[in-house]
């Protein structure tokens, strides 16, 4: 399964990063109701998840550490066109999930 990895930088502790991250997977899915969150685990300093949308399950995990989040997806092949497109929405959520503003 072809993977999709990038960090995001944070000034928040790491329990209020992980929080944040939580209540983002909430967000989604209520903005999407055809999003399933199928695994959800999130701790202080790491975390899995998996969610299914529009068909396709995409699972990964974070590293959530003093200065930055470390975001590691697991992509179906089939979604490798939009790979950037996904990068950038992901990217973008959590930016502003983790701004300090937020």
């Amino acid at each position: 399964m072809p993977k999709l990895s990038f960090a995001v930088p944070h000034s928040l502790t790491r329990e209020e990063a992980s929080a944040r991250l939580k209540s983002l997977l909430e967000r989604a899915k209520a903005k999407n109701p055809d999003t399933e969150i199928l695994e959800e685990n999130l701790g202080e300093t790491s975390g899995t998840f998996a969610v299914k949308a529009k068909g396709f399950k995409v699972s990964g995990g974070v590293e959530i550490e003093d200065d930055k989040v470390q975001v590691n997806l697991d992509l179906p092949f089939t979604l490798m066109m939009f790979k950037g497109r996904i990068e950038s929405e992901i990217r973008g959520a959590a930016e502003r999930a983790l701004s300090a503003e937020a």
